[in-house]
């Protein structure tokens, strides 16, 4: 699942959306879209702990694998530290920052469960409790290797949904937020991986 992370955040996003303008009349929810691939910073560094290990022949004191990311408290701490830089950088609340890189990480996360069987340690390292899933709708790759067209197609109806809920309750000025704010997601993805 590479393209259908960002249709399930941006979900998550208008549903969280409505409580933020609700009850704070502020709209941090870009946040949660631009984390849409957060757990999935481990597949980066594992290619990092094992390019470094093919060229020096040292092992690392801590090796890397993809699925080390895809846990409750590295997705909390993870939470904690991108909220502090998105409040040293961006200017953006910290409790709000952490809450929505929260929600994005664990809306990855609980959309990798609903596609993959695997055994899952969503505690690890504080606890070895395990969740064996069966894949809900298994992913086949067939959109081009970046993912799957039934997955795809749930979550755009997922999304069609909450936009449709999000329209009713706030009106369509939220239209308006779109445009703002998908410059802020844009901005922080390119601040991140320049030198």
């Amino acid at each position: 699942m590479i393209i259908e992370h960002f249709l399930y955040n941006i979900s998550s996003a208008r549903l969280v959306g409505i409580f933020y303008k609700k009850y704070y009349n502020r709209n941090p929810t870009w946040i949660i879209v631009a984390c849409a691939w957060l757990p999935d910073l481990d597949f980066i560094l594992q290619a990092v702990c094992y390019k470094f290990y093919e060229l020096t022949d040292i092992l690392l004191p801590i090796m890397i694998r993809h699925g080390d990311f895809h846990n409750v408290p590295i997705i909390i701490l993870l939470s904690f530290i991108l909220g502090y830089v998105l409040h040293t950088k961006f200017g953006e609340n910290f409790y709000d920052a952490a809450i929505c890189i929260f929600i994005g990480g664990m809306a990855h996360f609980i959309a990798d469960i609903c596609v993959y069987a695997y055994t899952y340690y969503p505690f690890y390292p504080i606890s070895g409790f395990a969740i064996k899933t069966i894949a809900i709708l298994p992913e086949t790759r067939n959109m081009f290797g970046m993912g799957d067209w039934l997955i795809f197609a749930v979550g755009a109806c997922i999304l069609f949904y909450c936009c449709i809920l999000k329209f009713a309750i706030d009106g369509t000025e939220c239209l308006n937020y779109i445009n703002f704010h998908a410059k802020n997601a844009y901005i922080m993805c390119i601040s991140i991986f320049q030198p």
